[in-house]
């Protein structure tokens, strides 16, 4: 064997193919890998806000029966009994353990089933008088614990 012809074996021996169908392989495997953890990630995000959802759902049937009671003796019910409601724990869902009244502040516990990532915090709709009226707050200022991306948008 000559030397041109232990360069072309080189060149294109049976190894530098391999070596190139295993580029190929990897490369595939960084072009499909890379959206499926995008994808994963928004899954887990839009699985989030649904639980979080839950216990915001919650929170806000009791509103009405708040401010209802505000407007006719413009004070708030100290909890859940003075409210005419559930007590915390029986007011509970799928990711919610329990739903308690505070002097109108109205807060949803995650637990049950809820992912680990919310379980034991709280969304707290916080109550703010305005004549007859009232308005509400569900940010980290009302108290809320819960991470500000999973909040519903319209307690951003």
């Amino acid at each position: 064997m000559d030397r041109e012809d232990s360069a072309a074996t080189l060149r294109s021996g049976p190894g530098r193919k391999s070596g190139c169908r295993m580029t190929t392989v990897v490369l595939l495997l960084i072009l499909v890998s890379i959206p499926l953890r995008i994808f994963h990630r928004i899954t887990q995000e839009h699985w989030l806000r649904g639980q979080v959802s839950e216990g915001a759902s919650l929170a806000d049937s009791l509103r009405p029966v708040i401010a209802a009671g505000y407007a006719s003796n413009h004070t708030f019910p100290t909890d859940n009994r003075q409210a005419g409601v559930a007590e915390p724990g029986a007011i509970s869902g799928r990711f919610v353990s329990s739903v308690a009244i505070a002097n109108g502040t109205i807060t949803a516990t995650y637990g049950n089933r809820a992912d680990v990532r919310i379980a034991g915090r709280k969304i707290v709709f916080l109550p703010h008088p305005d004549g007859d009226k009232v308005a509400w707050s569900c940010n980290s200022r009302a108290g809320s614990t819960v991470d500000f991306e999973y909040l519903p948008s319209f307690c951003r």
